[in-house]
């Protein structure tokens, strides 16, 4: 059979295509990436889930590449490497700085952190990066600086004047302030833009624009309507598989167990809260302690494969919790107990030791709400990890 070289041409471009909408390649958005306890807004996210999320993304091999290759992307039909996901960051929050920063140039992945530069280093409900650690980032040769508007003010409520300034003002600032120029890439606020919105995005010299509408990457998309997924307190590392739509094993991985897991039980009376904004997931699980109590929280995990394991508690800390919560931690050695103080710490891994366990027999951690009387007991995730 004859293919002239116009139909070959199309074949290819068809298998690139095919291939394109396979790979599901996907942008994850951040705010705030906080120290646990100072998570102060459903938007966090705290550094210790950011960290097993880049853990995961480092684990199995995944291409982290800049903003500007899935802008590329799009806009050329410049081809992506497989299984690519990129990082960005909105609002410009000091966390980015502080605790996200260390943890991509651990493992050298690129980000974007788009910043409104009437806040840049002013503190407002939360404190901002400076010029000075907005150009520290860059000059790591790993976070490109991108626009997020002066204000933030959404832009489709604006006269159209004003948001052309929003455009082009922000842009002059991060070129006046920064060494790198241009600035090619604008992220709308609050997801805010309509057809006029988006045609002065490309006006003002931006070379894309990236929204909040979730989903992975479409090729076929305006370059100034990009997607991305946002991350944020809610998802746990379970969900950030699910949105990359993983379905492989992780065997290397941590293995943790919520309180919403079926591997998860409780005797006694507790009540189910999602007051703090340090919880692991949806939720977590409060009681009141007691010198003798008689009820339990039991976290039951299950063992891929034999070897040491880091264990770790997640908990909301509270001025009114115990500061001696009892954890039982069974292993292949027996039961040893920890006592966790639990005013403090909240929203991140807590270490609880280093224990031995078998595979096929399950792992138990148990809480106890010990503690002086009217204090309280948060019980909300456990993680075992691994020593490699």
């Amino acid at each position: 059979m004859f293919i002239c070289k116009k139909g070959i041409g199309i074949i290819v471009a068809m298998i690139l295509v095919a291939s394109w909408v396979q790979a599901q390649n996907s942008i994850f958005c951040y705010h705030d990436v906080a120290a646990g306890e100072e998570m102060a807004a459903p938007y966090d996210i705290s550094a210790d889930q950011f960290k097993d999320q880049m853990d995961f993304l480092k684990r199995h091999n995944y291409n982290i590449v800049p903003l500007s290759a899935f802008a590329d992307w799009v806009k050329y039909k410049k081809p992506l490497p497989p299984n690519a996901v990129g990082i960005c960051f909105d609002d410009n929050y000091l966390g980015v700085y502080k605790n996200a920063f260390p943890i991509l140039k651990k493992y050298k992945f690129p980000a974007t952190n788009f910043a409104h530069t009437k806040y840049v280093g002013v503190m407002t409900a939360k404190d901002h990066a400076d010029w000075k650690e907005l150009q520290e980032m860059e000059d790591s040769g790993l976070v490109d600086i991108g626009s997020h508007a002066v204000t933030h003010t959404p832009l489709a409520t604006l006269p159209i004047e004003t948001a052309r300034w929003e455009l082009t003002e922000s842009m002059a600032a991060l070129q006046t302030h920064l060494k790198k120029k241009p600035r090619r890439y604008f992220a709308y606020p609050n997801i805010s833009y309509n057809d006029e919105v988006v045609a002065e995005v490309e006006k003002a010299g931006y070379d894309a624009g990236f929204y909040g509408i979730e989903g992975p990457v479409d090729p076929e998309e305006s370059p100034y309507k990009i997607r991305r997924f946002h991350s944020s307190q809610p998802t746990t590392l379970e969900r950030f598989k699910k949105m990359l739509e993983f379905n492989g094993d992780d065997p290397n991985g941590p293995i943790i167990v919520d309180n919403d897991s079926t591997n998860f039980i409780v005797t006694g009376d507790w009540t189910t809260s999602s007051e703090k904004y340090q919880h692991y997931g949806d939720n977590y699980r409060v009681t009141m302690a007691s010198e003798k109590p008689a009820h339990r929280a039991i976290f039951t995990l299950e063992i891929p494969k034999s070897g040491k394991y880091r264990a770790y508690a997640w908990y909301t800390s509270d001025s009114t919790r115990s500061v001696a919560v009892t954890y039982n931690i069974t292993d292949a050695k027996g039961t040893k107990q920890v006592k966790i103080n639990q005013k403090s710490k909240g929203g991140s891994w807590v270490s609880l030791g280093t224990y031995s366990f078998v595979s096929g027999k399950n792992a138990r951690i148990s809480v106890i709400p010990t503690g002086a009387k009217a204090a309280t007991v948060a019980a909300d995730a456990v993680k075992l990890e691994p020593v490699l």
